[in-house]
């Protein structure tokens, strides 16, 4: 298909276009790399809307299945996980901090044991749980 300029592209007057020339470029331009932040946003929260809607926590706030964690695509995880994290009373967590812990849990040993958000986590065949960290 060739392309093809729409006129309606060059007004402001569309929302979709002020958007697209005005609002995103100043964002840009204010905040370097805020337009990169904003699609990952968005693109968690399509994420969110497409969960399955079988949970797949089990046994409380401090476990989920292991099972359901690895037949979940990467952004199902990201949501997965986030909930979980705030279920277990952790708020004050980033975006880096929810993919070190994908990361992590996305191993291959049948039992792992590691430390992170001041939780212990521990993984074996059937579920991955969670606690506090015992000081």
């Amino acid at each position: 298909v060739s392309f093809c300029e729409d006129p309606s592209n060059r007004s402001h007057e569309p929302l979709r276009n002020w958007l697209r020339q005005k609002w995103l470029v100043d964002l840009e331009r204010k905040n370097r790399g805020a337009t990169k932040a904003l699609a990952r946003s968005l693109a968690t929260i399509v994420a969110a809307g497409e969960e399955p809607k079988v949970d797949a926590t089990e046994g409380g706030a401090g476990s989920i299945s292991r099972q359901k964690f690895i037949n979940s695509t990467r952004d199902q995880r990201r949501a997965l996980v986030a909930r979980w994290i705030v279920r277990l009373g952790i708020n004050d967590y980033t975006q880096s901090q929810i993919d070190e812990l994908i990361r992590r849990l996305d191993n291959r040993r049948v039992e792992f044991k590691f430390t992170l958000m001041r939780y212990e986590w521990c993984l074996n065949a059937e579920q991955i749980k969670a606690a506090p960290e015992s000081t």
